[in-house]
């Protein structure tokens, strides 16, 4: 009932009902504009309506005849009661679920998409960071700290509030220059002019993203990868929104994310949990709380083997700016290298 729904039996009830012609022309439609997914459970239940609808009595027609027959009898029937039974598949089956993780991303997918263009001369983050640090003392202690990037296509700006939180004898924040050309993501890292060419099928997407990651170094693609890839190209990146979106479907297809439900980040935000548990590998669970209504990380969390807290990184702004702060001096004086011990 959706340009989603491919299904050419739903296609064809949906045609009979005289309501049908509304329903595809309206955008505000509230099932077409959630967007019409099946789940295994709805799909069994789809077919089961459908042959409720199409049955005849054993014995008396073919099914080459009950096929013929399909546009007389049943459309008869279902005009009659057409906004009925629209009502009941629409409830039943046609209203996507986002009962699992796949529904939620793709969710997020459909709302990325419409997320405007990025502009302006960088792209800017700010994080929130509470982890663990161990410290000279070799006990574990809570770190809190801000992270802020710049990025424009030619380096940028970094404030890192990492070793003023863990050093008593550090200065205060500083603005650290970033030097050459930016490249964007870890596993699979891009430039920003590649960020905009990148494809937005999210097949060849995945594809393009695996050949990247061989690129860095030579090791076997996993869904590990992929996901820490497409991850961090939806965080600290001005990808465009069809690149968001694809980005989105392809995390929707790796097997080894789980939904988790409802809660809340650090700043008191409500989102739903997903959880990438690659435990089975002994590469870690990590959980991000995403808002599916906007197509928007809001904080990811890794999980230790140890079963403690979590590390969390809370995501509490990106988007673009056309101007940046000026670097600090180089800590170690003139001629220094930014980033670097003295």
């Amino acid at each position: 009932m959706t340009a989603r729904l491919t299904d050419p039996t739903l296609r064809r009830v949906a045609a009979l009902d005289p309501a049908y012609d509304a329903f595809r022309d309206a955008a505000d439609h509230p099932a077409r504009a959630a967007g019409a997914r099946l789940t295994v459970a709805e799909a069994a239940r789809a077919d089961a309506l459908l042959a409720r609808l199409e049955a005849t009595p054993r014995g008396t027609a073919s099914s080459e005849h009950r096929r013929r027959r399909l546009p007389g009898t049943i459309k008869t029937r279902l005009a009659a009661a057409g906004a009925a039974v629209l009502a009941v598949v629409g409830a039943m089956i046609l209203v996507p679920s986002t009962a699992s993780a796949e529904g939620v991303l793709l969710q997020a997918a459909d709302a990325a998409a419409l997320q405007p263009e990025a502009t302006g001369a960088y792209w800017y983050v700010h994080w929130q960071a509470h982890v663990t640090d161990l410290g000279l003392s070799g006990k574990p202690r809570t770190v809190e700290f801000d992270r802020e990037i710049w990025v424009g296509r030619e380096g940028g700006i970094l404030r890192d509030g990492f070793a003023a939180a863990t050093d008593d004898n550090a200065d205060e924040l500083r603005n650290e220059a970033l030097e050459g050309p930016t490249l964007f993501g870890d596993e699979a890292p891009f430039t920003w002019d590649e960020l905009e060419s990148l494809p937005t099928d999210p097949a060849t997407l995945r594809a393009a993203l695996e050949a990247r990651i061989r690129d860095q170094e030579t090791v076997e693609v996993s869904d590990y990868r992929v996901y820490h890839a497409a991850a961090a190209l939806l965080t600290e990146t001005p990808a465009p929104p069809q690149v968001r979106r694809a980005l989105w479907q392809v995390l929707a297809a790796i097997p080894e994310l789980t939904l988790d439900g409802e809660t809340t980040d650090a700043m008191g935000r409500t989102g739903t949990a997903i959880t990438a548990d690659f435990s089975a590998d002994r590469l870690g669970v990590n959980q991000w709380v995403i808002d599916p209504t906007t197509g928007t990380v809001l904080e990811s969390r890794m999980f230790p083997e140890s079963g403690a807290a979590p590390d969390t990184l809370t995501l509490v702004e990106q988007g673009p700016r056309d101007t940046a702060p000026a670097a600090d001096p180089p800590l170690c004086g003139p001629g220094s290298v930014p980033l670097r011990s003295c």
